[in-house]
């Protein structure tokens, strides 16, 4: 049984549309319950940029108003570049420290995309936060009412380690996307090894996190040589951007360009 490449990624990145519209009315309900607004959006991105701890309790929807898109379409070319297509079924993918899901609705869309007609995606997401689950959850929603016959989202309340030392199943990828930068040393550590022991077993692991001061984002095949992140010249769209009305918006740089549609 032969399985098709991952499609090559378009110059301009973009969500799906479903996962723009989701995005979108979370966000908006956010906004109109006082969870988002301009001064948490700023608070937020201030935490980020000086690498403090942001409460992902109280920000949830202002981290994913900020960085969604931009860790999505990071995931996505990380997934693109890096994986090697599975020949198992279904395809088995683990997020740890999935925050709202942007990298596995990457994993998602992209494996789906490169994957034989009918093929299953069981998807797993794990986090610490009941809120950042809550959220993937809502997002997952138009996904499964339109796909929940082909695609399984499971959402898992606990710590990466103690999940990876508790847990016997087996992946076909794990992805880690800006997990290790928040952990203390030893648990950094620690989870580094059991990640190690996943990969020495076969299972695909893609870990994203920052670079080296002035690099911007790196992304690597575990045991492998990281790679620069940059993207596409034309940029990202972030069509949920239009609707929500902040005047905060996503800060750009050379790194991270991003369109928003007039």
């Amino acid at each position: 049984m032969t399985v098709a490449s991952l499609p090559t990624h378009s110059r301009r990145l973009s969500m799906p549309s479903w996962l723009s519209a989701s995005l979108s009315t979370a966000l908006e309900n956010a906004r109109r319950g006082g969870r988002l607004s301009d001064e948490r959006a700023r608070a937020v991105r201030a935490i980020v940029e000086s690498v403090g701890h942001v409460d992902y309790v109280r920000d949830a929807e202002a981290f994913a108003y900020l960085y969604f898109a931009a860790n999505f379409a990071k995931a996505q070319q990380a997934i693109l570049r890096l994986y090697r297509p599975s020949l198992s079924r279904p395809i088995r993918v683990l997020d740890l420290g999935c925050g709202a899901g942007p990298a596995l609705f990457a994993a998602s869309d992209t494996l789906r995309s490169g994957s034989e007609p009918g093929t299953n995606l069981h998807l797993a997401g794990v986090d610490v936060v009941t809120q950042q689950l809550e959220l993937l959850n809502n997002l997952a929603a138009p996904l499964l009412s339109e796909h929940g016959h082909k695609v399984r989202v499971e959402t898992i309340l606990s710590d990466a380690v103690t999940f990876l030392e508790q847990t016997k199943g087996s992946w076909d990828l794990i992805v880690v996307s800006y997990l290790l930068v928040e952990l203390a040393p030893r648990k950094r550590r620690v989870l580094q090894a059991a990640l190690e022991a996943r990969a020495r077993a076969g299972t695909q692991v893609i870990v994203i996190d920052r670079g080296e001061a002035g690099t911007g984002t790196r992304y690597s095949r575990l045991q492998g040589t990281p790679q620069a992140f940059q993207y596409p010249p034309e940029g990202l769209d972030v069509h949920f951007l239009e609707s929500i009305g902040l005047r905060t918006l996503p800060k750009s740089t050379k790194r991270d360009r991003f369109h928003v549609p007039a």
